[in-house]
């Protein structure tokens, strides 16, 4: 913008679009209260977000109610004494506010770029927890145009390319708060038909495939939203001067030697740049990159439903995926551009698959390059026969064991009450996806850490009131579990080790004839990455996703096990499908464990 000319602020109105934009799911003009939290750090982007969310709430959206979270990290003198002037600021524009205190580790980073990562993650991980006390479900947060032009030069500055050029999305999981309940995916129970039913026409012989056990999805999670992104940092700070605002500036922002973002911002804003890699240039490469991703996005949605989720065995996490030929080869008369875009969509297929199974919080597609050809064959270089040749028929990535059915083998199948044998090559690529053994891992994969389940001791609180105070546990990246203890010692979750079916083998015969679920639910190596319960000894109590319970002992009580899956992406069928199902749909199961 030219010397001397002022930006416009921004305009309610504008900012009421922009908002809808990224929060689509807002019900502008209902009547039901809608709680949104701002996360204010007091600097102009924020400041300047929560004075047009007030003004919005009070003059156009009375339904929509803000409050304002603000961090004190309390990190330096005056810390407490800035975020209560910040809080009196908010409270100045009509906003309720409330300042969160930090609660840093004793061996907190000493480092400048340490000291900034942990930061951000104590943070955001505040403003989660934050929001689930509350039960709010969305966080606004201030990022803006200028953020993107930053982020885009920094992931450029990386190597990144292509797709990876995109820049900050305007919603998404509130980020750093991985394996906290309420925060990051999870809160509440979602019922979800079986995918089987998406097969449902064909019945297929359970010793082949495995059915789905009851086991209910978690859903929920705290949101994230950037209605900012779309203007400006110097129309923010006429927005602010416009409504007579004061904010504070941090100075160690302007310090390139601090953080890489600090040197970006430092190269964009204070030298001349060559035009390819100035602001203008940034946010279109950002927007070309973003309208890509949402292209590639939508079409591997389309075809991820195509693929038929034969079997999904929440008690092991072993999903059986048959996937029809999706892409024509480069010998079918493919441009190299389709090409690219079908290893692409490809590409996010698969992740989808991976991630039902996978330990980790977000499975990255660069992980999935180099085994992509063997579950998409056709993507295979027509100039290069031996490639196809080399297929594998099974491979380890990201935490998942990947296995393909082979040979012709035939199924017993019923279809509309007709039988009928088909072979495996009659219902598609088949492939079992199961979580990597132990035996098989590597840093990616190792076997998760135990978790101590500590005694109940208050007997005054009812039941209910005591297992609700409980805390839920990630367990592998894969199951949420809300254990009550109400034993003398403390319990252990960890995984399940081959001296402890010797053990289990030795109790009842009740409690024998349900290990025979292993074969089943759990072939081979699979069986040692489920979880188990045991005592203060070591002995294991239970094997919580198969209902095995060692038998009770005199004078010793019982556990109470809430067991859910993580929430993952099933995709989607048609309404009828989906009634067909009703008689197999997944319910949270609680189970008492006998001690």
């Amino acid at each position: 913008m030219p010397a001397g000319v002022r930006s416009a602020p921004i305009a309610l109105r504008e900012f009421a679009q922009s908002l809808w934009k990224a929060h689509p799911d807002l019900k502008l003009g209902s009547f039901k209260r809608q709680n949104i939290a701002i996360a204010v750090s007091g600097g102009a982007d924020s400041t300047a977000l929560a004075k047009l969310c007030a003004q919005l709430g009070r003059d156009e959206y009375p339904n929509l109610h803000f409050t304002a979270l603000i961090v004190d990290h309390g990190a330096r003198n005056g810390s407490h004494e800035e975020a209560s002037l910040v809080k009196e600021r908010m409270t100045k524009i009509g906003l309720p506010a409330e300042i969160l205190p930090l609660q840093w580790p004793e061996a907190a980073s000493t480092g400048v770029g340490g000291f900034e990562t942990q930061a951000r993650t104590l943070r955001y991980q505040a403003l989660g927890r934050e929001c689930w006390k509350r039960q709010i479900p969305s966080l606004l947060i201030g990022h803006h145009e200028d953020d993107q032009a930053e982020t885009v030069l920094l992931r450029i500055a990386r190597g990144q390319r292509s797709i990876g050029l995109q820049s900050i999305i305007p919603a998404g999981d509130i980020p750093e708060c991985f394996g906290i309940y309420g925060v990051h995916r999870s809160g509440s129970l979602r019922v979800v038909p079986n995918r089987v039913a998406r097969f449902r026409k064909y019945q297929v012989d359970p010793r082949m495939l495995l059915m789905v056990n009851e086991i209910g999805f978690e859903d929920g999670g705290i949101r994230a939203y950037r209605p900012l992104l779309g203007f400006s940092k110097e129309r923010i700070i006429a927005t602010c001067i416009e409504h007579d605002l004061e904010w504070v500036e941090d100075e160690t922002n302007q310090d390139p030697s601090l953080t890489q973002r600090n040197a970006i911002r430092h190269l964009l804003y204070g030298h001349r740049l060559p035009r390819a890699i100035q602001k203008p240039s940034l946010l279109a490469i950002a927007k070309q990159a973003g309208l890509r991703n949402e292209d590639i996005n939508r079409a591997a949605a389309t075809m991820f439903n195509t693929c038929k989720i034969l079997s999904f065995d929440m008690r092991s996490s072993l999903v059986t995926v048959s996937f029809p030929k999706m892409f024509r080869s480069t010998s079918e008369g493919s441009s190299l551009a389709d090409n690219k875009d079908d290893r692409l969509i490809a590409l996010e297929v698969l992740r989808r698959v991976v991630e039902i199974v996978s330990p980790l919080e977000n499975v990255a597609i660069q992980r999935l390059g180099g085994v992509i050809k063997e579950v998409f064959p056709e993507l295979s270089s027509a100039a290069d026969p031996k490639e196809k040749n080399e297929s594998k028929t099974a491979f380890t990535c990201c935490g998942v064991y990947a296995q393909k059915f082979q040979g012709r083998t035939s199924l017993k199948l019923s279809r509309q009450g007709t039988d009928s044998k088909m072979t495996l090559d009659d219902l598609g690529n088949i492939w079992s996806f199961s979580r990597q053994p132990w035996s098989r891992a590597k840093s990616i994969a190792s076997s998760p850490v135990p978790i101590t389940i500590s005694p109940t001791e208050d007997e005054t609180l009812s039941f209910k009131e005591r297992l609700d105070d409980h805390p839920w546990h990630l367990w592998d990246g894969r199951y949420w579990m809300q254990i009550y203890n109400h034993t003398p010692h403390p319990v252990t979750l960890r995984h399940l080790k081959a001296s402890d079916l010797s053990h289990l083998r030795q109790n009842s015969q009740k409690t024998r004839n349900r290990l025979r679920r292993l074969a089943s639910a759990a072939p081979g190596g699979v069986r040692w990455t489920l979880p188990v319960i045991a005592d203060h000894n070591g002995a294991v109590i239970s094997i919580p996703t198969l209902g095995v319970t060692r038998e009770p002992e005199s004078g010793l009580s019982s556990l109470k096990v809430q067991l859910r899956y993580k929430k993952v992406d099933l995709g989607s069928g048609d309404p009828s499908r989906l009634e067909e199902s009703m008689d197999s749909t997944l319910l949270n199961k609680e189970k008492d464990m006998a001690y």
